[in-house]
């Protein structure tokens, strides 16, 4: 029997792109205002996007759009 994989390489893309995405997103709003922030401050901007973002990405079924087109 085959074993089932606990987390497909679907699912573990979409958690990678939005890890990168978040921390794009956050070097580029660090790199806009002039004010440096304390680590602390920088960990909360990215626990922010990385939540938006990982929602959005989340939020697509890719595997399933086709099928609940057909119906």
């Amino acid at each position: 029997m085959k074993e089932r994989r606990r987390y497909s390489n679907l699912r573990l893309g979409k958690l990678f792109l939005a890890v990168v995405l978040a921390v794009v997103l956050q070097s580029l709003i660090l790199g806009m205002i002039e004010t440096e922030l304390s680590a602390f401050l920088e960990f909360i901007l990215y626990a922010i996007l990385f939540t938006i973002i990982y929602g959005i990405i989340f939020s697509f079924d890719f595997r399933n759009s086709e099928d609940k087109d057909r119906s």
